[in-house]
C-alpha cells in the first residue's frame, strides 16, 4: 500500500484514491522514446506499468527494494531520467542547438483535466 506525504487537509486514503484515479484515467498517455533495444538490453520494464508499480506495486514486490527506490519500476523512471540528462550532455557536448519552442497555452478543457 503506498503512503504518501500528507498535506493539510489531505488524508491518505484520499491521496491513494486520487493517484489510483489519475494513474488509471492518464497512464495510458505516457511514453518514452528510448529505443526498444536499450530497453531490452538493460531488461527494463514498460515506462507506462513503471508509474503503476511505483505507486501501486503488484503482491510480492519485495519492500525493501520499494522503500530504497530500487524497485523494476523504479530503475526504469531513474533510467529515463538519467538516459535524457545523458543525451543533453552529449548534445551539448557536440554544440549542437535545440531549436527554441513556441509558446503555448492549453486550452481550457485541457487544462481541467
Amino acid at each position: 500500500m503506498p503512503i504518501y506525504s500528507e498535506t493539510e487537509g489531505l488524508h491518505q486514503r484520499t491521496l491513494r484514491r486520487l493517484m489510483k484515479r489519475i494513474l488509471d484515467e492518464y497512464t495510458h498517455q505516457l511514453s518514452s522514446p528510448v529505443p526498444g533495444d536499450i530497453l531490452q538490453r538493460q531488461r527494463l520494464i514498460d515506462f507506462q506499468e513503471s508509474f503503476l508499480r511505483v505507486h501501486f506495486p503488484p503482491d510480492g514486490e519485495p519492500l525493501e527494494d520499494l522503500n530504497a527506490h530500487r524497485s523494476d519500476g523504479h530503475r526504469r523512471i531513474i533510467f529515463d531520467e538519467f538516459f535524457f540528462l545523458e543525451l543533453a550532455l552529449a548534445m551539448k557536448k557536440k554544440g549542437m542547438a535545440v531549436t527554441s519552442g513556441f509558446p503555448s497555452s492549453p486550452k481550457a478543457g485541457l487544462r481541467r483535466a
